[in-house]
C-alpha cells in the first residue's frame, strides 16, 4: 500500500534480485539478475526452471541467449532450434535449412536436409526465377520454375569449355563442328 503501485526488489550485500514462482510449495520458475562469467561478469535477466537449469539469459546489453529452441508462438512445428555448432530452421514441420560447423569435415548450409518436396527460389534484380530447384522432379532451373531436364538454362550460357560424356543436341543450326 503507498503512492508508488510498482514493485521493489532490493538485494543486500552480495546477493542477487529475483522472484520465484511457487504452485503451493513446489518451485516452478525462477528470474533473477545474476553476473555470468561467461559474459564478462555483466548482470542478466537469467530465467531458471525448477531444477535450476538455465533456460534464457538477457544480457545489460541487450544480447538475448537461449538453451536450444525459438518456437512460434501456437506453432510448434515452425522454429529455430541451436545444438552444438548446427541451427536448423523448420516451418510446418518441413526442415527447411540447416546450418552446420564441422571441425572434422567441410562445414555447409543444407536447404531440404530431409529430403521433403521443397523448392528453391532465388530471385533476382528483374528475374523472379533466377535460380529455382524442384524438388519433386529433381530439377534445376535457371531463369525458369518448370525446368524440363535435369539443367534448363533459359537464357544465354557462356563457357570456356564443355566436356560431354553423351550426345549433345540443339534445335538451332550447328555453326561449328568439332569432334575429338
Amino acid at each position: 500500500v503507498g503512492e508508488d503501485p510498482r514493485l521493489r526488489l532490493k538485494a543486500v550485500g552480495a546477493n542477487h534480485p529475483g522472484v520465484e514462482w511457487h504452485e503451493d510449495s513446489t518451485r516452478k520458475w525462477v528470474l533473477y539478475n545474476d553476473p555470468d562469467s561467461s559474459q564478462g561478469g555483466n548482470d542478466n535477466l537469467t530465467w531458471k526452471n525448477a531444477s535450476d537449469t538455465e533456460l534464457m539469459e538477457l544480457d545489460q546489453d541487450g544480447m538475448l541467449y537461449v538453451s536450444s529452441k525459438i518456437i512460434h508462438l501456437d506453432d510448434t512445428d515452425t522454429f529455430i532450434n541451436f545444438t552444438a555448432d548446427d541451427i536448423n530452421i523448420q516451418a510446418g514441420g518441413v526442415n527447411m535449412m540447416d546450418f552446420t560447423q564441422n571441425d572434422a569435415s567441410q562445414d555447409e548450409i543444407t536447404f531440404n536436409e530431409a529430403g521433403a518436396d521443397l523448392d528453391v527460389r532465388i530471385e533476382g534484380d528483374t528475374d523472379t526465377d533466377l535460380f529455382f530447384t524442384n524438388a519433386g522432379t529433381d530439377r534445376v532451373g535457371v531463369g525458369t520454375n518448370s525446368p524440363s531436364s535435369k539443367l534448363q538454362v533459359d537464357g544465354d550460357i557462356t563457357a570456356t569449355h564443355i566436356t560431354a560424356s553423351g550426345n549433345i543436341s540443339s534445335s538451332n543450326q550447328i555453326i561449328s563442328k568439332h569432334l575429338i
